[in-house]
């Protein structure tokens, strides 16, 4: 896991809570924020439009009363807990998304009056990018206390809607009322809903629908989100100090959040089902979606334990103790640190009290705290457990699309307040740079400017050392979590192609080290619009511009591979000169990584250009990952595309390098109509189990074929054969390629985003 948290560690600050989102990778986990801390004078202070209805301000009343109380009839119960979680890496700029974590897990869960809990350890599978995870038995079901925070919330990070001082951050109003009949005791049960509008745009506030029951004014039901999306470098400052420039902003968007409790034997409001899902943003660069689901079944109501045999354990089992803080969190840490002090076995107990903990406050407050009884059988009962509920994405969700749409209704229907603009930030220098056969190593700067909560102008300039050409951008636009559209004004060098990035990291380092610089350009100065939409798994991107279009020129040919073996850069293919005005789209769609049968993905992109050149082209492509077991897989991609008019240079289609036909040079095969189709067969190397092989390292054996021309036809199309190496699932691919026409040559690769 040490890989994993250090590449997530920049989002350890986005998930809301350990109640509200599960108990994910540590590296995920939101470290403890206190409720603000208010003045006599605020908490005497309710202000006058705190409660908007009179019926609102008594229920409320009620709820801080009944928030903590212990119903001394419920002893003890018994109920089993599953939980499955997904974090991956978002598609919007990929060719499909891939898992970077998923995790389920399942314990039975003894809780008694007393803050005495007993775990019994059911099932725990765990899967990253980087293989198998060790197990994480590392949570404290202190939220099963009828008396503990119904909402989750707490004190970790949100004021919560029924603290005594809640009513200086909300209002609240009533909301709808429903009746459930239960015919065993023939009576209803009354629900009233509360809306709880956050005063401030403030992360540490939400925005809520609570259902209360009318009888006992508990919390049984709670739709939430908070008050606005979090920003690290707002919400933690101390943080964001400590994370490089061009990885920031770090945001994370919270969809939305659902609790409910169900009423067990007619009698006590508990735990039923949870669900949250979000959105982390990296940057421009990255998002990340994560989902998390908890369910709470089988409950047995006052009746003695079942869990803990004691000392009887069978051969490999863990009996661990934690006493004080110990229970509440490290349990991992604490147990490994004793085991190895004390050379306990693997059936011996492992007891650990304030007194042997390593940290200085140990002793300190804890004798409230309570005692955590901890059974863990050995790994191979974990993850072959028929308790382990199905992954995200393959098994019926926890809530059904109607009741997720319901949610985000009654969120959408509760007003919040604005958000204050933020402040300028620096973009680059180092995020900007590149290298290719025009420009050498070009440099560039920025600012960004907010406006607003989610609108920014931005200023960009450029130069490149070897053209002293200077390139810029005026740039204003609105983003959110679900896309943005924006206005811009530009000079600027653009890639002629319509297959991978040739301005980026990858290309850039081809360009240096190898001498290879697979992307071919030409020169735009002029205005565009531009506007892009995220639906699940479909993002829609738009484009109208009104540019001069000009030819650029190799400007270098300095590379290591120059100095090394004389090597030079090919010409740049030659643009046509011309103004044009056009609308460009792009569809893009792909497969959930955790959905059953192949990975698809398909992008299908067209143009429309009027002007010095009128023209019109479409085109398409398709590709599909199909697992062959669990080591070896196969991947198949298609592709074609026309073209007509007075289709310039830089409207062509050109096939060639990582992305097209591997083993030729970008423009071995160029045309107004093309085809492709490209096969791989991949192998996994290191670990693999039925639970789901490691994706951290493939061989990769591949097969490539393509043609471009004036009519579709067979004549002149080019093959290709290869090998290579797949890191992390295809997000990193090294390629060894050859062109098998033309009198082709070995070439090698370093790219994104590949098929595997």
């Amino acid at each position: 896991m040490t890989a994993l948290r250090a590449s997530l560690f920049v989002l350890s600050a986005l998930v809301v809570s350990e109640g509200a989102a599960g108990r994910v990778p540590a590296a995920l986990a939101q470290q403890p924020r206190p409720e603000v801390a208010l003045t006599a004078v605020e908490r005497d202070t309710v202000l006058a439009d705190a409660y908007l209805d009179e019926p609102v301000r008594a229920l409320i009343e009620r709820a801080r009363a009944a928030r903590g109380r212990m119903d001394t009839t419920l002893q003890s119960f018994e109920v089993t807990w599953r939980e499955r979680a997904y974090l991956g890496l978002d598609a919007e700029r990929l060719r499909r998304e891939r898992l970077l974590f998923r995790q389920e897990r399942a314990a039975r869960v003894h809780w008694r009056q007393g803050d005495e809990r007993i775990v019994r350890w059911l099932g725990i599978r765990q899967q990253s990018a980087f293989g198998r995870a060790e197990e994480d038995p590392e949570i404290t079901f202190a939220f099963l206390d009828p008396s503990s925070d119904r909402l989750f919330l707490g004190d970790v990070w949100a004021v919560h809607p029924l603290a005594d001082t809640a009513a200086v951050h909300y209002r609240y109003r009533s909301g709808d009322t429903l009746q459930i009949h239960l015919p065993a005791l023939d009576r209803a049960v009354t629900m009233v809903e509360v809306v709880v509008e956050p005063r401030e745009a403030r992360f540490n506030l939400v925005a809520a629908s609570l259902w209360l029951d009318l009888e006992t004014a508990l919390l049984v039901r709670a739709v939430y989100r908070p008050a606005r999306d979090f920003d690290l470098e707002k919400d933690q400052p101390e943080e964001a100090g400590d994370v490089p420039r061009f990885l920031k902003p770090i945001r994370f968007a919270t969809d939305w959040a659902v609790i409910e409790y169900g009423l067990q034997e007619f009698r006590w409001w508990l735990p039923s089902r949870m669900a949250f899902k979000g959105r982390g943003r990296i940057a421009s660069a990255a998002t990340f979606p994560l989902e998390v689901e908890w369910s709470f079944d089988e409950y047995v109501m006052n009746a003695p334990q079942t869990l803990d045999p004691g000392e009887d354990l069978p051969v490999g089992w863990e009996r661990v103790v934690l006493q004080g803080d110990s229970a509440q969190d490290g349990w991992r840490a604490r147990r490994r640190r004793m085991r190895e002090r004390n050379g306990a076995s693997d059936a011996e107990d492992v007891e650990l009290t304030p007194a042997e903990m390593d940290d200085p406050d140990a002793e300190s407050d804890h004798s409230d705290a309570g005692t955590a009884i901890v059974i863990l059988p050995p790994r191979e009962i974990l993850e072959n457990s028929p308790e382990l509920p199905e992954p995200i994405g393959t098994g019926e969700p926890l809530f059904s699309p109607e009741e997720v749409r319901a949610a985000r209704s009654q969120l959408e229907g509760i007003e919040l307040p604005p958000e204050a603009a933020g402040r300028p930030s620096l973009i680059g220098p180092v995020s900007m740079l590149r290298y290719n056969r025009v420009e050498a190593l070009s440099l560039g700067l920025g600012v960004s400017v907010p406006t607003g909560a989610h609108t920014a102008l931005r200023v960009k300039g450029r130069f490149g050392v070897a053209d002293l050409y200077p390139n810029g951008e005026l740039y204003f636009g609105r983003t959110t979590e679900r896309g943005e559209i924006g206005f811009a004004v530009y000079r600027r060098l653009d890639p002629i192609g319509d297959w991978g990035n040739p301005l980026g990291l990858a290309n850039s380092f081809n360009a240096l080290v190898l001498g290879t610089d697979d992307g071919q350009y030409f020169r735009a100065t002029g205005v565009e619009v531009s506007a892009g939409r995220v639906l699940s798994q479909l993002r829609l991107d738009g484009r109208l511009f009104a540019e001069r279009q000009r030819t650029a020129e190799k400007n270098t040919d300095v590379s290591l591979a120059n100095l090394i073996s004389g090597n030079k850069f090919q010409p740049v293919l030659q643009a046509d000169s011309g103004d044009v005005v056009g609308l460009s789209t792009r569809l893009r769609v792909w497969s959930s990584p955790e959905s059953p049968g192949p990975a698809i993905s398909g992008t299908l992109w067209g143009e429309l250009g009027g002007g010095d050149f009128e023209y019109a082209r479409v085109a398409g492509s398709t590709a599909a990952v199909l697992p062959l077991g669990h080591r070896f897989g196969t991947a198949i991609e298609l592709g074609a595309g026309i073209a007509g008019g007075t289709v310039p240079a830089q409207r062509r289609y050109y096939l060639g390098g990582p992305y097209t036909l591997r083993g030729y040079e970008t423009g071995a095969r160029q045309g107004e109509d093309f085809w492709m189709g490209r096969f791989e067969f991949a192998a996994l190397l290191g670990q693999v189990d039925r639970f789901g092989p490691a994706r951290a390292i493939r061989l990769v054996g591949f097969f490539d074929a393509g043609w471009a021309g004036e009519s579709f036809s067979t004549e002149g199309y080019a093959l290709a054969v290869g090998g290579g190496v797949s890191l992390l699932d295809g997000l990193f691919r090294i390629d060894l390629a050859k062109g098998l026409n033309d009198g082709g040559v070995w070439r090698l690769y370093f790219y994104g985003d590949g098929l595997f």
